[in-house]
């Protein structure tokens, strides 16, 4: 859409726009002028909308004005909340360097904010995880890696089927899958439209040679998705993270197969009268001290552990810490 615009008819500063946005025709850009973030075109329709702000006009050297809105810079993390959690991605472009009296300031995104890759603790619900994933149809079966990026734990399975591979995305809460692009469109349908998941397509993959520890226990059939999972975190993020562990390769004999109807049946993590309920057994077990404790309460209900041997560690390590407090 935005490289069929014939950009000698804007300003310069218009034109640096519609450069930045060729590149993120995915995303709502946040232009960030002076003390408030603007934006326009098609995204300013959509922004005025979503979070209920004056939609105006700006003066950029074409016959029309260009559609406007703006947020205040101070502000801007509240908007930004309003609209990942509507399943929107939003690109942040910067000033790059103090503006000059003849010449267009630099500007470039620094970040890319989607519902999988919120890292502000304030945004967070602090009991749950927020996971990212990434699924592939390798031969007959359906490979899923996922990170949680505030803990940077990061995990690798094979589903026999994608019902199955739905269930777990669901019961994880995922907001956000990446995909390849030849990801099947009637499974792309089923989780953007019936499940209200985010599909985000990545083509290629480039990984730098030190990052390659982190699928050094991981097997030739799920490296792609674990890498694609990765390119993309990284290429949104837009800096370094160091925090990542390598990728953890568990299987579904690992845990009790819970579907998502016996998990809202049984109300186990939510009331069947909505979220806001407390008469669930997550509400009535969680007595935990931190929040990383409460999250790691709830993965343990939603994936109940099958291996005796493990049980009985689990329950060793409570005895021990019990024998300690008294």
């Amino acid at each position: 859409m935005y490289e069929k615009i014939d950009k000698t008819q804007y300003t310069p500063m218009m034109r640096q726009y519609l450069d930045i946005k060729e590149n993120y025709q995915d995303s709502l850009v946040f232009f960030r002028l002076g003390d408030f973030y603007e934006m326009f075109f098609n995204d300013a329709l959509i922004a005025s909308k979503e979070l209920e702000i004056v939609l105006t006009g700006r003066d950029a050297g074409a016959k029309e004005r260009v559609p406007m809105c703006g947020v205040p810079f101070h502000s801007v993390d509240g908007y930004i909340e309003r609209l990942t959690e509507k399943g929107y991605k939003i690109a942040i472009v910067e000033q790059l360097e103090l503006p000059g009296e003849k010449k267009i300031v630099k500007r470039d995104v620094t970040r890319v904010i989607t519902p999988g890759t919120k890292m502000d603790e304030k945004s967070l619900d602090e009991k749950n995880n927020n996971y990212i994933g990434c699924i592939e149809k390798v031969n007959n079966s359906f490979v899923f890696a996922y990170i949680e990026l505030t803990t940077g734990d990061a995990k690798v399975t094979e589903y026999t089927s994608f019902d199955i591979a739905i269930n777990q995305i669901n019961k994880l809460n995922i907001k956000e899958v990446v995909v390849n692009k030849t990801f099947p469109t009637n499974y792309r349908h089923l989780l953007n439209k019936v499940y209200g998941i985010l599909v985000s397509e990545v083509a290629k993959i480039e990984l730098n040679s030190y990052q390659e520890n982190l699928f050094d226990n991981i097997k030739e059939d799920y490296l792609e998705p674990c890498k694609r999972l990765l390119f993309y975190i990284l290429n949104t993020q837009k800096r370094a993270l160091f925090h990542l562990l390598p990728f953890e390769l568990y299987t579904n004999k690992d845990y009790l197969g819970l579907d998502l109807a016996a998990v809202k049946n049984l109300e186990l993590v939510e009331s069947l009268k909505g979220a806001k309920n407390k008469n669930n057994l997550f509400s009535v077990l969680d007595r935990c001290s931190t929040a990383m404790g409460s999250r790691y309460l709830k993965q343990s209900i939603l994936f109940p552990l099958v291996n005796l041997n493990k049980i009985n560690q689990r329950l060793d390590i409570v005895e021990a810490s019990y024998k300690k407090q008294i």
